[in-house]
């Protein structure tokens, strides 16, 4: 079973004092890599015996996970945060129900979602796993916080949340309508995987993808992992970007070694398709408006 699958089903039977409990764990996760008993007793104004009684119901239901040493203590899992984040835009009516996966990736899984109104939508579950948050810690200094691998997903989420609300209307990216902890919701996304597209690519393709890389450049907004691992060919034949949550803005001082390496891969993967391409520091002129 996915983390998902395990909040769902632990969904309907948690009460009110398990959520008290999960977002108290949320919390703390900047503090203490397992929070103690002591101080979720006291932060949930619950008497210790009943805290146990709580955490052990959650702990079999794989929401949560205990530590002896070197001091009694829990954390979240993916599992626990799932379901926090799918409780909270529940509340807010964003959606009634979570269907089937749509995607799964090394840092993300999408599931379709259904809103109060019967309409479709794309939750996004931010799934930065140990390995490649240590990777991103490595390669990437801004915007990292402290908290471990969970509050690394819930940042994720937020930056790519914003990059969104920054392009969307003005280029060719999902739509942002709301997010929670690690989650967003996005509007539906159709078409090929540009990796996976079988179709004629042309020149025009390939100048989609640099007007975009433009827009996005002038809208304060560098990708910083562009491939043709995260565009699509929609249902129209144009491209569509996603998978926004390394972005960095044009200030920042590695700007310039990200741009450069997200056109270098543009230009490799359509010149392997015999599409004749520019030069990069003729794309690089469109894209900086120079």
């Amino acid at each position: 079973m996915s983390s998902v699958d395990w909040a769902l089903q632990a969904y309907s039977s948690l009460s009110e004092l398990g959520i008290r409990f999960l977002k108290c764990l949320e919390r703390n996760l900047s503090l203490y890599e397992y929070v103690p008993l002591k101080v979720l007793s006291k932060s949930l104004n619950v008497k210790l015996e009943k805290v146990n009684k709580v955490a052990e119901s959650m702990r079999k239901q794989r929401l949560i996970v205990f530590s002896a040493s070197p001091y009694k203590g829990y954390t979240l899992t993916s599992a626990g945060l799932d379901l926090l984040a799918i409780k909270m835009l529940a509340e807010r009516d964003i959606i009634i129900r979570v269907g089937g996966v749509i995607g799964m990736g090394k840092e993300s899984d999408v599931y379709l979602g259904v809103t109060p109104r019967g309409n479709y939508v794309a939750l996004k579950f931010h799934r930065l796993g140990r390995t490649s948050f240590r990777k991103t810690r490595r390669l990437r200094s801004y915007g990292l916080v402290s908290g471990g691998w969970l509050k690394q997903c819930i940042s994720a989420a937020r930056r790519e949340f914003k990059a969104l609300e920054m392009l969307y209307g003005k280029m060719n990216v999902p739509q942002p309508i709301d997010r929670e902890y690690h989650v967003m919701v996005m509007s539906p996304i159709s078409g090929c995987m540009l990796y996976r597209y079988r179709g004629l690519l042309t020149r025009r393709h390939f100048e989609e993808v640099v007007e975009g890389m433009k827009i996005s450049f002038c809208n304060g907004v560098i990708h910083s992992d562009l491939s043709e691992y995260n565009l699509i060919v929609d249902d129209d034949s144009h491209i569509l970007f996603f998978d926004f949550p390394q972005w960095v803005p044009p200030t920042h001082p590695n700007a310039d070694l990200y741009l450069k390496r997200d056109v270098r891969n543009m230009i490799k993967f359509f010149r392997e398709r015999d599409v004749s391409i520019p030069s990069l520091e003729d794309v690089l002129k469109v894209i900086r408006g120079a």
